[in-house]
């Protein structure tokens, strides 16, 4: 029952990857696009914020292991 189909990709920099609407019922105003793309930002940028604390311990151990055999290396 969606009146736009609204696809919006940015990467963590708030640069647009993809942005793609189109009205399914009736036609839309810039007003409109531009309160959805607001919103699209800020669901991506929770999104960032989530996927970044989810990831840190990950991350901290390839960050460990990658020290670790660069230091073996230049020994």
């Amino acid at each position: 029952k969606a009146d736009v189909d609204m696809n919006v990709v940015a990467t963590d920099k708030d640069r647009f990857v993809e942005l793609q609407a189109t009205a399914e019922g009736a036609t839309f105003t810039d007003e409109e696009l531009q309160s959805m793309i607001s919103l699209a930002r800020s669901g991506i940028a929770s999104l960032i914020s989530m996927q970044r604390e989810v990831l840190a311990p990950t991350i901290a151990e390839v960050d460990s292991m990658a020290r670790q055999r660069l230091t073996k290396k230049f020994r």
